[in-house]
């Protein structure tokens, strides 16, 4: 039953993806990627945040004192910083991959 439920959804969704234009279908995946990456971004900086905070203030207070506060910013600071580095080295892993697949498509078979 969750099977059939689930195949009945996906011919649902290539039938009304159907009815939109290469153009229209584009723009569609392009507003929803860009919603993702939003939704994303937000996320990791509420993730960096709670887990500053976590670190840097033990004991809660009305207001947070320099040396938390200087804590929690230089915190967040570090893990945007590392969170770049990642996503650079991803980025260039996968453009290793990329060119291996290209090179083992051109070899003679």
């Amino acid at each position: 039953e969750k099977e059939r439920r689930k195949m009945a959804s996906q011919e649902d969704y290539e039938r009304d993806l159907a009815k939109y234009t290469d153009k229209e279908r584009e723009a569609l995946y392009n507003n929803l990627k860009g919603q993702f990456e939003t939704q994303l971004m937000q996320s990791t900086a509420h993730d960096a945040r709670k887990k500053c905070f976590r670190l840097c203030v033990n004991n809660p207070q009305p207001s947070l004192s320099p040396a938390q506060t200087q804590c929690f910013n230089q915190c967040v600071t570090r893990y945007n910083e590392a969170r770049i580095v990642v996503a650079s080295s991803l980025r260039d892993l996968q453009r290793q991959m990329e060119r291996l697949q290209q090179q083992q498509q051109q070899q003679p078979k």
